[in-house]
């Protein structure tokens, strides 16, 4: 759904059968692009709401961004994948694999870098379960490698920006406490 600022009007709506995760306005506020559940990127028109190009992934997308100077798009993917897509005619570039699920994404100011978030899954062989940590780095484009991890964040990362002189990364992550101790079966705690 597009909505009026000044005065909150509906512009328009698409109604989608799954989750809508994410979306971003193109720079130049002519586009809005939109991913979620059912591994599809969809690209709108602002002004009509029409549909402008599809494409699926492999798994749902958690995170999208859009480059300052409108030449690249990148998605986020629960299979562990970054993408970048040209901006103008969504052609893939490039597939990047770093952590187990991306939710969070951002360019740097300059787009020579991008910095993306989530959790990294990991067998427990012992307890016999799938553990999450929460994960961010930092990807050089032109090169398509990581050259930063930050570490240190207890579970999954669900959003990530970089300020505006590029000079902090903020993380947030879900942390989940419990003291089993004092609950009943099947009731957890959330701080």
């Amino acid at each position: 759904m597009l909505w009026n600022t000044a005065d909150g009007s509906l512009i328009w709506e698409n109604e989608l059968d799954s989750e809508v995760e994410c979306m971003v306005f193109s720079p130049d506020g002519q586009r809005v692009a939109t991913s979620g559940e059912d591994y599809m990127v969809r690209m709108w028109d602002v002004a009509t709401g029409e549909l402008l190009a599809a494409w699926e992934h492999n798994s749902g997308l958690d995170g999208i961004a859009w480059s300052h100077d409108g030449t690249m798009i990148t998605t986020g993917s629960a299979a562990g994948n970054a993408w970048l897509w040209d901006g103008n005619d969504y052609t893939m570039r490039a597939k990047l694999s770093v952590g187990s699920a991306k939710n969070s994404l951002q360019f740097t100011k300059d787009d020579a870098f991008l910095a993306v978030g989530g959790n990294i899954k990991v067998q427990d062989k012992k307890q016999d379960k799938t553990l999450y940590y929460g994960f961010a780095s930092l990807i050089n484009i032109q090169q398509r490698k990581v050259v930063r991890e930050y570490k240190g964040m207890g579970a999954s990362v669900k959003s990530l920006r970089i300020s505006p002189d590029q000079q902090i990364l903020a993380t947030g992550a879900l942390t989940i406490r419990c003291d089993y101790s004092i609950l009943r079966p099947g009731v957890c705690c959330i701080p």
